[in-house]
């Protein structure tokens, strides 16, 4: 027996203003604030256009047998009761922002794979081991993992630290207690950079391949 849901499309009141009439200030400051919020939302939205709210809405009303949904999906039995984890992917290590960082994603656990005998590669038999999907908001993935019988664990992102103007791109060449050290006693700060092969040439002279003699560098030891 399938249960069917109706749907109904929300009311999306846009906000319209007639250019015959002079424009007031406190209508164009609303317009371009939702404008702008419009573009933010649209620059972080994963999803295409049609899966979106604005052109297939949400169910009204939740679902009292989501799973139910699976039986009619064309999803095997060797998905139902599978384990999934939903995370909010991480900012790149490197120079980046955090453009990518917006949207949730839902990946399967990796089961166990054995070693190619004959090639030595590794195998699997699990069609879903790589498979990503991205959703904009939490409820919408932990409500599609249970439509398709799916247990969800979900890994809450952790709240970043602000760094700005604690840390420096001088931090990585420079400790920060040094850096304070030189802030407070200025040039007396000279004794941590003592060394006692400070100022002398590291240069090494490399030697024949006999071992019998240096090599000649170039200059005047060269016709020596």
């Amino acid at each position: 027996m399938i249960r069917a849901v109706a749907r109904t499309r929300p009311s999306t009141g846009k906000l319209c203003r007639s250019f015959s009439a002079p424009a007031q200030p406190e209508d164009d400051t609303a317009l371009m604030q939702q404008i702008k919020e419009e573009m933010v939302a649209r620059r972080h939205n994963v999803l295409p256009p049609h899966a979106t709210d604005d052109q297939n809405p949400s169910f009204v009303e939740p679902m009292l047998h989501p799973e139910e949904c699976a039986l009619v999906s064309g999803v095997g039995e060797w998905t139902k009761g599978r384990k999934v984890i939903l995370y909010k992917p991480t900012r790149n290590q490197m120079q980046s922002t955090r453009a990518f960082t917006h949207h949730w994603e839902i990946r399967f656990g990796t089961r166990a794979n054995w070693q190619n005998p004959l090639m030595g590669w590794n195998a699997g038999n699990d069609p879903v081991a790589d498979l990503v999907a991205k959703f904009n908001k939490k409820e919408d993935a932990i409500s599609f993992a249970h439509r398709q019988g799916w247990t969800v664990e979900v890994f809450d992102p952790k709240e970043e630290e602000d760094f700005d103007g604690k840390i420096a791109y001088s931090h990585n060449f420079l400790p920060l207690d040094v850096e304070n050290h030189l802030k407070k006693y200025g040039k007396k700060s000279s004794v941590l950079f003592k060394h006692p092969t400070g100022g002398h040439s590291h240069w090494v002279k490399t030697l024949k391949y006999h071992g019998d003699g240096e090599v000649a560098q170039h200059g005047g030891e060269a016709k020596q």
